[in-house]
């Protein structure tokens, strides 16, 4: 089904899809505008769909379009917001335009954003209880295992997940981070699903998996390194203009801008034996709606700062894990600086409280990264080494990291103190200062 409207210098197309033509009732379809600040502009229709209108628009078929179609027509499950339909402008002699994209709505959800900070609330507040019950006032006088460093004393000292994924969840952090942990381990599954599935086509060259190339692996790390050439330049620009704590973190970064491009240059150490695949391209937790009892992955769109050709690249799916491992380490961050600013948190308990997030942030992100990897067995997209796993998955959440910070260096420079620990965190560790 589709109808037409002519422009100036082309058409308009309304295309109807799978999910549209099985409705039954579409007479009560009032629509209204989302109110929420989004990168595009999106429009309800009743309690049945919602039209994104593309802000961004360039000639070639969208991949959240085409990555939505792939899934509704493969993969009929509720684990995506199936596509009903497409606006298309079509001008002759040149490539389609997708200017808006219709899907089913998901009621009763919320994205995962906000779905975390709630429970990282509760998790604070948890910990607090235990700290005033079993530690008093003096912690030198504390039973060792309520200390927060013993619940990851076994861990190695490494940034590294991968190096401790057989490590179990001690129990009084299992208590702590309660039913959050269960939801880690779920999400895992459902990317585990989303990778498997974006691999299972082997005759559409748009999706058909690929191998990896040295040439492929020396482009990642090019990449890498020209994105954070790119950052620490615009870092410089805005150093005068950040808060004094954050600039001293700022140049701390900046006086080690050789061992950052050292870190990126670990993809070229081993020879990478896997597939690459379309993956999500902008994973986290904003692109995650949680409906309570499961998550919907929303959003194929990629990052809208790249073009489409860029988007529409084949790429590790880890890259999508380490872009949920960094949200991880964002929510727990800020649900720490939230509840130091409400007084919940006082400021001589702060250190002690930073042990408590890490505690979160370390088996909330081993029970993810064990879930994924359980789900995917031995998918030809996963490395075959643990080393191979590790140098990929270290250096896309360094990369992320980084790209994070250029993010908040245009548009929250309130923020940019998260990711500039972050990055600086991840460099501490590994041997090197």
């Amino acid at each position: 089904n589709s109808r037409s409207y002519a422009g100036a210098a082309g058409q308009l197309l309304g295309i109807a899809d799978i999910a549209f033509s099985s409705e039954q009732d579409l007479s009560n379809l009032e629509p209204h505008l989302f109110k929420k600040e989004q990168s595009n502009t999106s429009a309800g229709y009743g309690d049945q769909f919602v039209l994104k209108i593309l802000r961004k628009v360039e000639e070639g078929i969208n991949p959240e379009l085409e990555i939505g179609r792939f899934l509704t027509e493969h993969n009929p499950i509720q684990h995506y917001a199936p596509i009903a339909g497409a606006l298309e402008y079509r001008t002759a002699g040149k490539q389609v335009i997708t200017v808006g994209i219709l899907q089913k709505f998901i009621p009763d959800s919320r994205d995962a954003w906000s779905y975390t900070l709630d429970t990282l609330r509760d998790y604070f507040e948890q910990v607090m209880t235990v700290e005033a019950k079993h530690l008093g006032d003096n912690l030198s006088t504390a039973p060792e295992n309520y200390l927060p460093s013993a619940l990851t004393a076994q861990m190695r000292h490494s940034n590294s997940l991968v190096a401790d994924l057989s490590l179990e969840i001690p129990a009084l952090a299992r208590e702590l981070i309660g039913s959050y942990l269960a939801s880690a381990e779920l999400l895992g599954q459902r990317t585990a699903e989303l990778h498997l599935a974006l691999a299972s086509e082997t005759e559409n060259p748009a999706f058909a998996p690929e191998n990896f190339t040295s040439f492929y692996q020396r482009s990642i790390y090019q990449n890498m390194r020209n994105m954070a050439g790119r950052t620490l330049l615009l870092l410089k620009k805005r150093l005068s203009k950040l808060p004094p704590e954050t600039q001293k973190l700022a140049q701390n970064l900046l006086n080690r801008e050789d061992l950052l491009m050292e870190r990126f240059k670990s993809v070229l150490n081993l020879r990478i034996t896997a597939d690459r695949i379309r993956c999500h391209g902008d994973f986290h937790f904003g692109k995650v709606l949680y409906t309570g009892k499961d998550f919907v992955i929303i959003d194929f769109g990629g990052e809208r700062n790249r073009p489409l050709s860029e988007r529409r690249m084949k790429r590790s799916p880890l890259r999508d894990v380490a872009g949920m491992l960094q949200s991880f380490n964002y929510a727990v961050t800020l649900a720490l600086r939230n509840e130091v600013e409400s007084g919940m948190i006082r400021p001589e308990n702060l250190q002690e409280m930073e042990q408590w997030a890490s505690v979160w942030h370390r088996w909330v992100s081993l029970t993810f990264v064990n879930s994924y990897l359980d789900t995917v067995g031995d998918a030809n997209f996963l490395p075959k080494s643990i080393p191979e796993i590790q140098v990929l998955l270290d250096a896309y959440i360094l990369e992320k990291a980084v790209s994070e910070l250029a993010y908040e260096l245009n548009y929250r420079l309130d923020w940019a103190e998260i990711p500039l620990q972050r990055i600086l965190q991840l460099l501490k560790f590994n041997g090197k200062q």
